[in-house]
């Protein structure tokens, strides 16, 4: 698919490689069906280009935005809970979704993109349970772990530190909230508590010789490029199809293997 590449960005990520919403290469992976041999979700992240490390996004507040990004932790920052659930999102277009391209309220005027060690991002992956119970429903998406009866799924639930849910994947359109149609793939997010909530918030911790390990290798604070997009997107708004997104740059996300 041959395309006219959008405006330059100005705001360009330094953690991030972009490329237009409309190529090929990325359409295919959003309107893709396709599943593991087994039949579990494949998940769609930006990653180095040897894997080393999978970016995640959140939204957060001026003062914690600020705060994380100053210092490269959540570790003290102002209104920052550590003992709630917190929820990162490897897609990108879900994360601006949820919050409204930084519009939908205070506690959201800031995109950061995360970036995680790839041993971290598998390890949480893996003892992820669904958020949600389902007869005979997989919960990783390796495609381990059925549960035949709630019990087990409560057992499973209450002994691990992270949950797991696969939500529709919507386009970028900014005036209506907008389903992806014709395709079964599934946006993941992860939902953090306990020892894996801190060891995000940790950041890029300091070695202090404790036998602690980092999982968060940077965090950067994507909003002048969020805005941006948003900008071209609500000037867009009146055009057809995908017309609307004709000026839309993305952060790459391909299928990640844990």
């Amino acid at each position: 698919m041959s395309i006219k590449l959008p405006e330059p960005v100005t705001n360009i990520p330094y953690t991030l490689l972009l490329e237009p919403y409309l190529t090929k290469e990325n359409l295919d992976q959003v309107y893709s069906s396709a599943t593991h041999e087994d039949g579990s979700q494949i998940i769609l992240a930006h990653q180095d280009s040897d894997t080393s490390s999978v970016t995640v996004y959140q939204a957060f507040s001026d003062p914690i935005a600020d705060y994380a990004v100053k210092y490269q932790t959540f570790e003290g920052a102002p209104g920052y809970k550590t003992t709630r659930m917190t929820w990162i999102k490897p897609s990108f277009l879900w994360m601006q979704y949820r919050s409204g391209w930084n519009t939908k309220d205070a506690r959201q005027t800031r995109t950061l993109a995360i970036q995680l060690t790839a041993p971290f991002f598998d390890s949480l992956v893996q003892s992820a349970v669904r958020s949600s119970y389902r007869h005979h429903t997989r919960s990783n998406n390796d495609g381990a772990d059925i549960y035949s009866t709630k019990e087990d799924w409560d057992h499973a639930r209450g002994q691990t530190n992270v949950v797991v849910q696969w939500d529709p994947q919507y386009t970028p359109n900014v005036q209506t909230p907008e389903r992806v149609t014709g395709t079964t793939r599934r946006a993941i997010q992860l939902g953090l508590k306990g020892d894996a909530a801190a060891m995000l918030a940790r950041g890029v911790a300091v070695t202090s010789g404790d036998g602690q390990t980092n999982g968060v290798l940077s965090i950067e604070d994507i909003t002048p490029f969020v805005n941006e997009m948003r900008i071209r997107l609500e000037a867009d708004k009146n055009k057809t199809g995908n017309e609307r997104f004709a000026n839309l740059w993305v952060p790459k996300e391909r299928p990640y293997n844990c």
